[in-house]
């Protein structure tokens, strides 16, 4: 008897079959979702891990000094985690505010960044895009954003950017 390979892509899911024997429905989103997001923090983003005491000291706790820079030592991006559902905290610096929320949005290690601060270096900048809005009226809402990293390369009006998370999920942050 001879060996068949099905595979049929729809929004529902994949069906397959390997051996020619009983097809069987695998819905995709089920798949993603059964893997548990990589839990990142920014020193996760910089090659060699950046300066992890630096990073230690400012765990999203506050506000960030005027004038005073992250301290990474170059704006490389990492590859190990491009194309992988991931987890990572940090501050919203909305990009449209719209009436039902944000859906896109800068996630920034620090409170300042890119508005009363030099911008930190693009693998401390992630561009994040949302389908479901997240309701917030101002800056800076800690937040923690679950989706699909991926390198993105962009100069945007505010900073340059390394990073892009196509979001899941967007939820307030408290550690």
């Amino acid at each position: 008897m001879k060996r068949r390979r099905f595979l049929a892509l729809s929004g529902a899911g994949v069906l397959a079959s390997t051996t020619g024997g009983a097809l069987g429905l695998i819905g995709a989103n089920s798949v993603a979702q059964a893997e548990a997001p990589v839990e990142l923090n920014w020193p996760d983003l910089v090659p060699g891990g950046g300066d992890k005491k630096s990073f230690s000291e400012k765990k999203l706790l506050g506000i960030k000094e005027h004038g005073s820079k992250i301290d990474v030592s170059n704006s490389k991006l990492v590859s190990t985690y491009n194309g992988k559902r991931v987890r990572l905290p940090g501050y919203m610096v909305p990009l449209d505010f719209q009436a039902d929320g944000v859906r896109k949005f800068l996630l920034v290690p620090f409170i300042g960044a890119c508005i009363h601060v030099p911008p930190p270096p693009p693998n401390q900048i992630v561009l994040v895009e949302s389908k479901k809005p997240y309701p917030t009226t101002g800056y800076f809402d800690p937040v923690k954003v679950t989706g699909t990293l991926s390198h993105l390369g962009a100069d945007l009006d505010l900073a340059e950017v390394g990073y892009r998370i196509a979001a899941e999920t967007v939820a307030a942050y408290s550690e």
